[in-house]
């Protein structure tokens, strides 16, 4: 999988540029060769931790013990270090489990959110100016027990019902993004061009990008791309994102936070890395790409 989607991202990005690096290392990917080291891997960890591109990132491949052990906090690697995680003051207990894939395994924060599990994080900081303005978020993320009934929420912060960023998988494995600003109704947005697949189906790279500039939401699943359409609310071209605000709440990781998590779901969610940056140029998303599927 993580060669594929590779494939797909080098592909993408040579159709729109055709530097020589690329080149290079896409025929060094059609090769198979073991020996390869893809460059992007370095270039991106260091990316994702020293640029100031980089509001957030969290690596929860970097936790220890299986299925079953609480978590109370977890740092915030990138070079602002502000949004670093706990547990909801408390009151909820994330978990950190054991993704097996075959002979290889790797760690992840086991999020689920239902009326007996709060298993997620939200940040230590008002989600206020970590989802301001033009921005992208980015997961690794994978299902259990495949897409659940309703909605599966993986990210997101509201406040007393009127500000929202909340991101969501539906029942047919479509993206969908509710969002509202400041003072601004709720609106939806639903993607087309890919969706997630149900069942245990391994380990998926997304990518949602809104640029608030030129009013277009887009994004990628597994280096395929998606594309928004308005489902419910205002037209894109009516959010100002300048003025989006969570309140003094945070913002939840694994589920969305208002305070507390909302009860959205029966499936578990495995979520390896997850970060939240400025908008990303072709070579700055295969960087972080190459980065997210190193592990």
């Amino acid at each position: 999988m993580k060669r594929i989607i590779l494939f797909l991202l080098i592909a993408l990005s040579l159709s729109a540029n055709a530097q020589n690096k690329k080149k290079q290392m896409f025929m060094a990917l059609l090769s198979g060769s073991s020996e390869m080291t893809d460059p992007n891997i370095a270039l991106g960890d260091a990316f994702l931790t020293t640029s100031a591109t980089t509001r957030a990132y969290w690596d929860f491949t970097t936790l220890s013990g299986a299925d079953g052990t609480v978590l109370s906090s977890h740092e915030d690697l990138s070079i602002s270090g502000t949004w670093d995680l706990d547990d909801g003051s408390g009151v909820n207990n994330p978990k950190s489990g054991i993704i097996q894939r075959g002979t290889s395994s790797v760690a992840c924060l086991r999020a689920k959110t239902a009326s007996t599990y709060k298993e997620a994080f939200k940040t230590t900081t008002a989600a206020t100016n970590l989802l301001k303005n033009d921005v992208e978020v980015h997961f690794l993320i994978s299902f259990e027990d495949g897409r659940n009934a309703s909605n599966n929420t993986f990210f997101g912060s509201a406040n007393g019902g009127t500000q929202f960023f909340r991101l969501r998988v539906n029942s047919a494995g479509n993206i969908t993004l509710e969002y509202a600003a400041s003072g601004a109704g709720l609106s939806t947005l639903t993607s087309s061009g890919a969706t997630l697949p149900d069942g245990l189906t391994g380990v998926h790279l997304l990518r949602i990008r809104c640029d608030f500039t030129t009013d277009v939401i887009s994004g990628m699943l597994d280096g395929i791309p998606l594309t928004f359409s308005l489902t419910s609310g205002n037209a894109v071209s009516t959010w100002n994102a300048s003025t989006w605000a969570s309140g003094s709440r945070g913002c939840g990781i694994g589920g969305d936070w208002s305070g507390s998590f909302s009860i959205d779901t029966l499936n578990l969610k495995y979520i390896l890395k997850c970060a939240v940056t400025d908008l990303l140029t072709d070579d700055q998303y295969l960087q972080l790409a190459s980065s997210f599927l190193n592990y």
